[in-house]
């Protein structure tokens, strides 16, 4: 099954946009410790998912700008999730890179982040 989401919406960054915390709400998540690069804005893009066999595969792209301007600065970012789960176990990364700079600077300058999490789940209700 294909499915089309697109307008002016919350991006969806994959699991790393749903267990980022609200600053407001930060005691109820026991993981807490959001990354440097926050997957939280508002623009106007397109999301395709592919559900096939019991897997999941999402592509977003956006037009970068949450309202336009002429002396915007150049950004450019590539960003993947892998969520893997066998039995109890589950296996999550985010891998990001964003280069770009403001108008004015003459180099562009080019940063990474990565985020290795796993748990493993006893309860038999998978809480």
């Amino acid at each position: 099954m294909v499915e089309l989401d697109a307008g002016s919406e919350t991006e969806n960054h994959g699991d790393l946009h749903f267990r980022r915390t609200d600053n407001g709400n930060g005691m109820f998540n026991p993981f807490v410790g959001n990354t440097i690069l926050d997957p939280f804005t508002t623009e106007i893009g397109a999301e395709v998912y592919v559900r096939a066999d019991g897997m999941l595969a999402m592509l977003a792209a956006t037009s970068g700008e949450v309202k336009g301007q002429v002396t915007a600065p150049q950004i450019n970012a590539e960003v993947i999730n892998p969520f893997v789960k066998i039995g109890g176990l589950e296996l999550f990364g985010s891998f990001e890179t964003a280069t770009g700079g403001a108008f004015a600077e003459p180099k562009l300058r080019t940063l990474h982040q990565n985020v290795y999490e796993g748990l493993f789940r006893f309860a038999n209700d998978q809480l």
